[in-house]
């Protein structure tokens, strides 16, 4: 990941919220999560906040293949961490 990236843990509302205002600002966003149907979503549509546009962000499943990462955000619920 370049220095213009982030790494979002989660798939719920606020990983959303980030997710799109991020990659809005040309963030490289990615989103890491258990959530399958969410991480198709994320795949396919990107990020998108109700009637705004979708942002492209990258979803994954597994951490592997990430060797460094700038920013992180961990967004779960505190039952998860």
């Amino acid at each position: 990941m370049d220095r213009d990236s982030c790494l979002i843990i989660g798939t719920g509302a606020l990983a959303t919220l980030f997710a799109a205002r991020l990659s809005a600002a040309k963030t490289n966003v990615t989103i890491l999560g258990s959530w399958k149907a969410a991480l198709e979503v994320f795949q396919h549509n990107g990020a998108q906040i109700e009637c705004e546009q979708p942002f492209p962000v990258n979803a994954i499943s597994s951490p592997v293949g990430i060797s460094s990462v700038h920013k992180s955000i961990v967004l779960v619920k505190s039952t998860n961490t």
